[in-house]
């Protein structure tokens, strides 16, 4: 499913690698190996309770107990080759080894045809901003909800697009400070929120326009500084200066080298921050990331060894 993000995920210890299944509604656990392979832990994988997984987060707090944490599952149900039922999203209790237990009390049904999309996870707070691609069939819409111990997640805020816009795709947090960005693709637009790790409240503060085409995909440096925009229909990237985290300053728009079979979707940072690798249909590319925080393409994209017409979506960044 490309109207998604966080398809692959790594809890923060770098043990273990979690991954969606949409076609067949499951979610997949793997231990990391000291080499970066991957092994299939016992059980895996796990029905994600509901259709076509899409998105996954993980709320690592020491509160749950027992080692355990606990897992987000955006189920999308916006399969054609499944029967449709609804969409929703379910927590699972995952234990220190990766075995993923339904939450009986820790399903939010939402509104047919809502395409949840992702499903990002605020630590300090225990929150969970739910975002639906479509929301209530008029405008994309976004929810923070309070995660408590035992997997139940309780609606705190809703939050439709600006500007009767129709889609919201893509979010990402600001590491430092208690602000949101968000992709606005119909409208070209980036969306900036506050919230509060206390309140769980978002409150919707301003957008800043894109140069490039459908903005979906961000990612953040550590630092809150710089914010990247991954735009497909454009084929491009558009840095940001984040440093005043609530007013984004445009600092680069980039284009990256042809011979993809889709735009650019999934971005992520490599551990050391030099590199931005950008997912793009069919080939990955790997960006260098200069002191400023602007972009070069130094070598030809790498195809990836996929069937024809197959476009790859979630990535996720380790350092062995």
């Amino acid at each position: 499913e490309i109207e998604a993000d966080q398809q692959v995920i790594i809890n923060k210890a770098g043990t273990l690698l979690f991954a969606v299944n949409g076609n067949s509604n499951t979610v997949a656990v793997f231990n990391i190996n000291a080499d970066g392979t991957l092994t299939a832990i016992s059980g895996s994988p796990f029905p994600s309770n509901g259709p076509q997984p899409a998105s996954l987060g993980l709320l690592e707090d020491a509160k749950i107990g027992g080692g355990n944490s606990i897992m987000v599952v955006a189920n999308k149900d916006n399969d054609p080759l499944q029967p449709p039922t609804m969409p929703n999203f379910s927590t699972f209790t995952v234990s220190s080894t990766g075995t993923m237990t339904l939450n009986t009390t820790g399903t939010v049904v939402l509104p047919t045809n809502s395409s949840p999309s992702q499903a990002l996870i605020n630590q300090k707070g225990d929150l969970l901003f739910g975002m639906e691609f479509i929301g209530n069939g008029t405008q994309g819409s976004l929810t923070s909800y309070r995660i408590s111990k035992t997997g139940t997640l309780t609606p705190v805020t809703t939050v439709l697009t600006p500007n009767n816009g129709k889609f919201f795709l893509g979010e990402v947090q600001h590491p430092v400070n208690s602000v949101l960005y968000t992709g606005l693709p119909d409208q070209s637009l980036v969306g900036v929120y506050t919230f509060g790790a206390v309140s769980g409240n978002l409150i919707f503060d301003q957008t800043q326009p894109t140069v490039g085409q459908l903005p979906c995909w961000l990612v953040i440096n550590k630092a809150g500084t710089r914010l990247y925009v991954a735009e497909t229909g454009s084929s491009s990237v558009t840095v940001y200066d984040t440093t005043n985290s609530t007013a984004p300053i445009q600092l680069q728009h980039f284009v990256v080298k042809g011979g993809g079979s889709f735009g650019p979707t999934n971005l992520v940072l490599d551990a050391t921050e030099q590199f931005l690798f950008v997912l793009s249909g069919s080939t990955l590319h790997e960006l260098t990331v200069a002191s400023d925080g602007t972009l070069t393409e130094a070598h030809n994209p790498r195809v990836l060894p996929v069937p024809t017409g197959t476009i790859p979506t979630g990535m996720a960044t380790l350092m062995k």
